[in-house]
């Protein structure tokens, strides 16, 4: 089994579900995710299949010049997207502090509430073994993930209501 942490937040969206996953999965609105400290926003998205389908791969190039890929394993309209996150290159002195880590999963599901969708987003952090790397992971890389889905979260929200 992987080292992992596990970050779950719950929130609320003023839209439809099929309002909100349209949104979330096209590439040209992931720029809203704009991390957090060190933790890099998203600058630009080049898709490999429009529109999204399963298997699609998402070459990721985020605002600090590093860059990523993304491959979309569960797309169910409007209920669930699931993605895989790998092949993380970070540049400079963000090399060493990305070292512990070997990839992200990512779940969102969506569920319609009073008007509103309720979604559930879960990020999973994949890291290497050793004590130093949990600590790492744990203690500095973990909490500014979970402030960076926080903002993003707060970026849709604005979205919604600006419609």
């Amino acid at each position: 089994m992987k080292n992992q942490h596990i970050i779950a937040i719950d929130f609320f969206l003023p839209a439809s579900p099929e309002e909100v996953f349209d949104f979330v999965i096209l590439p040209e609105n992931m720029p809203l995710f704009r991390g957090f400290f060190l933790i890099p926003g998203i600058k630009h998205v080049h898709s490999s299949h429009t529109p999204r389908s399963v298997g699609c791969v998402d070459s990721i190039t985020n605002t600090d010049g590093s860059f990523h890929r993304s491959v979309t394993l569960v797309l169910e309209k409007n209920r669930k997207y699931e993605l895989e996150i790998g092949k993380i290159v970070p540049v400079g002195w963000k090399k060493s502090l990305a070292n512990p880590l070997e990839g992200f999963a990512e779940s969102w599901t969506f569920e319609a509430s009073n008007q509103q969708t309720f979604i559930r987003r879960k990020l999973f952090i994949y890291y290497r073994a050793g004590f130093l790397n949990f600590l790492l992971v744990h203690f500095f890389i973990k909490p500014q993930l979970y402030f960076s889905l926080i903002f993003h979260h707060i970026e849709l929200h604005r979205h919604f209501r600006c419609l």
